[in-house]
């Protein structure tokens, strides 16, 4: 009975996503493998520009019943898009680098 019950978490484990928070209760934005849309891998590098990134997710909840980019409808995207570039040019947050630190064009 114990290892049937032992193999029945194990598929549970196998079949339900898991998402681990790594870091001191940081919000992360991961990277997202698989069939991304240009739009959605846009409306994300845009996330990671928003200085409280919290309040995205919240927006998101409250408007789209999901706190996930790649669950949303096109019309939805293009709003979060929309409320995004608002919250960018409000808070002056500049385009971040995707060049790796410490690295230079010498």
């Amino acid at each position: 009975m114990i290892a049937y019950r032992r193999l029945l978490k194990e598929l549970w484990a196998l079949l339900t996503p898991s998402q681990k928070n790594k870091g001191g209760g940081a919000v992360q934005v991961g990277q997202l493998i698989g069939n991304a849309t240009a739009a959605q891998r846009e409306v994300l590098d845009l996330i990671t520009r928003v200085p409280d990134r919290i309040s995205v997710l919240k927006f998101m909840e409250r408007e789209f019943g999901t706190g996930m980019v790649i669950e949303l409808q096109p019309a939805q995207l293009y709003r979060l898009r929309r409320y995004l570039e608002v919250v960018i040019a409000k808070t002056g947050a500049a385009p971040q680098s995707h060049k790796p630190t410490g690295i230079t064009n010498e």
